[in-house]
């Protein structure tokens, strides 16, 4: 079975864009003319687990730097080696003939003894042209390549057609940073340290957190229940930390909460209607929320959300793609507004617990989530078998493993006939 597109409650998702668009982090920044310079690839910047991590976190702009060093390439290719020496033959002719026009008593100084002068006209050109491919393939082993130079910073102002000139905004790192392959194999070295674009990173988060830390000093966490206070410590911090992206993420108060969940706590009231509406524009605008955040008592957002019927809070979250769990079902089961019910039932789900185990091959692990999944109100059956098939072709691609699940939970493969029973079954329990 071959997967191209899956559905979540309607929707239906290319899972193929991926794929198409190659390893992309949006916090990496660097031209194609930048890469070609210094003889790196998205790739290779991406294997090293600190860029790769401050690109998740920040914005790393990538140039060319000034200082050269000497690039040994110990993997020129054969046809290169070839043509150098092809060439190096032709220019050897030219060299041949070029030497039957000087004078005499030059080109008899060169000529061997007992040895025509024709034979030395030769001699002469196959010297010069070895000499030119030995010194033109010396040239493709010692190149003078351009360091990769590397800036951290919160945020960044750029123009999509000109990487090169885009400038960091906020906290950046005063580490000097940058990259060069160097050894036999091209190994990646880091400048001036290894470990050292870690260390900018840690720099950088200190500096933000200080800053968060210094807002929340003036305020009570503790209120935070009533929206327009809580209104007013979300304006101060987009104000003081306009570049740092985590705000909802730190920890807030003893309970774990952080400034994104504790939102989800504030209770809908006529009166205050009209903070709760600035605090959702705000919050709409952002582009990094992780809304599978969970809170005092590992309370999830949507979990606060389905129990307050909040219709303007799930409108918010409607985009996201949520972690299944079997309590979410128990109090989809207990919600008493059907509008809103049938709202949250086409909230898009993946589970995770399904897709771990799946990728274990586990049928005990399968056994015990079956009954959560075969008893669910909130789960779609088409969502589960698309996500099942998804997993299967492009995670697990164990043609032994596919036979073993249609076997022993065909139910669970869309293609089957008791996958198309078990989706039938929806409409016949309604």
């Amino acid at each position: 079975m071959k997967v191209e597109k899956i559905q979540f409650n309607n929707n239906l998702i290319d899972l193929t864009q991926n794929k198409k668009s190659g390893i992309s982090f949006n916090g990496l920044h660097v031209s194609p003319k930048t890469l070609k310079e210094t003889h790196f690839t998205e790739r290779e910047l991406l294997s090293d687990p600190y860029i790769k991590n401050a690109a998740n976190k920040f914005e790393v702009l990538c140039t060319t730097g000034k200082k050269k060093y000497t690039f040994r390439n110990f993997a020129v290719p054969t046809s290169t080696i070839v043509k150098l020496f092809r060439n190096s033959f032709g220019i050897g002719t030219f060299a041949g003939i070029t030497s039957a026009l000087l004078p005499e008593a030059i080109i008899s100084s060169f000529a061997m003894p007992n040895l025509p002068l024709a034979v030395s006209h030769i001699g002469i050109g196959m010297l010069a042209g070895s000499l030119y491919g030995f010194i033109s393939s010396l040239r493709q082993y010692n190149k003078k390549i351009p360091e990769l130079n590397i800036q951290i910073g919160e945020n960044i102002d750029i123009n999509e057609k000109d990487v090169d000139n885009a400038k960091l905004k906020g906290h950046t790192s005063d580490i000097e940073l940058s990259m060069r392959k160097v050894g036999i194999d091209g190994n990646i070295k880091v400048g001036p340290y290894d470990g050292a674009v870690g260390s900018a990173c840690c720099d950088i988060s200190i500096k933000e957190e200080n800053d968060f830390s210094e807002v929340l000093s003036y305020f009570d966490t503790d209120d935070l229940f009533d929206a327009k206070n809580y209104l007013r410590l979300l304006k101060k911090l987009k104000e003081k930390c306009p570049n740092d992206k985590r705000i909802f993420e730190y920890k807030i108060d003893k309970m774990g909460n952080t400034m994104l969940t504790a939102f989800f706590d504030i209770p809908l009231t006529d009166k205050n209607s009209k903070f709760y509406d600035e605090i959702i524009d705000i919050l709409s605008k952002e582009k990094r929320l992780d809304f599978d955040q969970k809170g005092y008592k590992g309370i999830s957002i949507l979990e606060k959300i389905m129990i307050a019927e909040n219709e303007k809070a799930l409108n918010l979250v409607s985009k996201t793609m949520f972690n299944y769990t079997p309590e979410l079902n128990d109090i989809y089961i207990n919600m008493q507004n059907k509008d809103f019910k049938a709202k949250v039932k086409k909230v898009n789900f993946r589970y995770k617990d399904l897709e771990n185990a799946l990728r274990a091959k586990s049928g005990k692990a399968l056994d015990k989530i079956l009954p959560y999944i075969e008893e669910s109100e909130l789960l779609d059956r088409l969502t589960v078998q698309s996500q099942i098939e998804y997993v299967l072709d492009e995670l697990v691609n164990d043609k032994n493993f596919e036979l073993y699940m249609c076997k022993n939970y065909p139910q669970l493969i869309y293609d089957t006939p008791a996958g198309k029973e078990w989706r039938g079954g929806k409409q016949n329990e309604s």
